[in-house]
């Protein structure tokens, strides 16, 4: 049955009154041997009484009962027995051997299992969460590192002598202004932004280029016919019948100032950037 087992002190081999009854029972040879003593009479005790009162069984049955002499009244010497006048009683009943307290034994190692599983399950639960933010993290950092290898490593400032981009259409730092353009890309250019001043814009390119070192383009003739075709776009930058504004027109020059910042901001976005070593 599921209640068949009584509560045994792990130290209880070590306990005063079992060494006294390897000591002085001379059936009994050693401690162990007397906790398996103590052990058959508890047994037979739950078995045949609800409150450890035995009455009309004498005390000096429980020796032969273990075959041990002397047994019961050294657990009476010791208050784990009590004489009675017609019997006996088996003391702290209720807090060891008793159906009540076998339920409060079981019922104390299910909470603590369950508080056990509860605490287990939260530390996981917790842990888990943090090592998806931890790989997300890194995540986010290899991906930073291979957009922008070249921006993070980029000189802030030009070096004169230098020049920049890849193909026929570069740009020369020293110089300040673009080689290789032909008159051809001149005449192809002018056709298609007729409103644009060539001269003004290819300036403003590499005024913008100069102060954005970081921002070099490897592949310059994208990059201006992107600048001409906004510039078109916005108006161009030539005068009426193809006269060039004048530099000192006040709201003109402002406006076309802050056209210039806006293009800035816009390249910044898009354009190949050349990788600096």
């Amino acid at each position: 049955m599921a209640d068949d087992w009584i509560r045994v002190r792990t130290e209880l081999v070590d306990d005063p009154a079992v060494i006294e009854l390897s000591r002085e029972c001379e059936d009994i040879v050693d401690q162990d041997h007397a906790v398996g003593k103590l052990i058959r009479f508890w047994s037979w005790a739950t078995d045949h009484s609800a409150d450890g009162w035995f009455r009309n069984v004498p005390l000096e049955w429980v020796d032969t009962y273990v075959k041990a002499k002397s047994f019961g009244k050294i657990l009476a010497r010791n208050g784990w027995l009590s004489r009675l006048k017609n019997g006996f009683r088996v003391n702290n009943w209720d807090r060891f051997l008793s159906q009540g307290s076998k339920e409060r034994i079981l019922a104390a190692e299910r909470q603590r299992k369950h508080r056990s599983q509860k605490c287990h399950g939260a530390t996981v639960t917790k842990a888990l969460p943090e090592k998806r933010r931890e790989e997300e993290e890194k995540r986010k950092k290899k991906k930073k590192k291979r957009i922008a290898p070249s921006r993070a490593n980029a000189r802030s400032e030009p070096v004169d002598g230098e020049v920049w981009g890849k193909g026929r259409i570069r740009l020369d730092v020293a110089a300040g202004h673009f080689i290789g353009i032909t008159d051809k890309d001149r005449e192809t250019w002018a056709k298609a932004y007729p409103a644009v001043n060539l001269e003004l814009e290819f300036a403003k390119m590499v005024s913008w280029s100069l102060a954005n070192p970081t921002l070099r383009k490897s592949n310059y003739p994208a990059f201006i016919t992107r600048w001409l075709t906004r510039a078109q776009d916005r108006g161009g930058s030539n005068g009426v019948n193809g006269r060039t504004t004048s530099a000192g027109s006040g709201q003109r020059g402002q406006a076309e100032q802050r056209r210039a910042e806006q293009r800035a901001r816009e390249f910044d976005e898009g354009d190949h950037v050349l990788p600096v070593h």
